[in-house]
């Protein structure tokens, strides 16, 4: 804190009643060290670049991008930032998705029929309603997707990835619980080989 607002503060606070001067000088303080708190915004030149060639370099950043209208079939985004973006109904077909960082996207109603999202993280990703027939989710992250509703998702899909467990397939509790335990205790569905996970530890 510079000397300038130290003196403001000082001078406020001598002027008021005795009880109120210790809340003033917190509240104060507090409003004075609180840091900036600023928004990821996704890379215009990125975003140019995958509606062109429909590919993007490493590192491209798509953060909170609205891409619904962007032809993203057979689309090469592996290693992308896709953090919070909007992919609402998106055909994705054949996307190439792979280390993909799509945490809290929207990917409601989108089509990822044969979209690779090995080890993707799909944390907090929206994929209610979503067409998953032939996606890989191998390694993928699942803690916390939400796959309410998920069209052609099968249980071996599911178990190829991650923290799957942790995965939301019904709003109501119970009903997800008792899905989850279903699964667990579906063996046919296990994968021929143990999933590793320690990426997501």
């Amino acid at each position: 804190m510079n000397k300038i607002l130290q003196s403001a503060i000082a001078k406020r606070v001598v002027s008021q009643p005795k009880r109120y001067q210790l809340m003033l000088v917190a509240a104060t303080t507090a409003m004075l060290i609180i840091p900036n708190v600023t928004v990821s915004a996704f890379e215009p030149e990125d975003l140019e670049q995958v509606k062109t060639s429909r590919v993007c370099n490493e590192d491209c950043d798509l953060s909170n991008a609205d891409l619904q209208e962007v032809y993203l079939v057979k689309v090469n985004l592996e290693n992308a930032d896709l953090q919070g973006a909007n992919l609402k109904e998106v055909n994705l077909q054949d996307a190439l998705l792979e280390k993909a960082d799509l945490g809290q996207s929207n990917l409601v109603g989108a089509y990822l029929r044969g979209a690779t999202l090995q080890e993707a993280d799909l944390s907090g990703a929206r994929l209610t309603r979503a067409d998953l027939k032939d996606t890989i989710f191998n390694q993928a992250n699942l803690q916390g997707t939400y796959l309410m509703s998920a069209n052609n998702l099968t249980p071996t899909q599911i178990k190829s990835g991650c923290n799957w467990e942790e995965a939301i397939y019904d709003k109501n509790e119970a009903a997800n619980q008792a899905f989850i335990s279903e699964l667990q205790q579906n063996t046919d569905s296990n994968p021929a080989e143990a999933v590793d996970c320690s990426m997501w530890e």
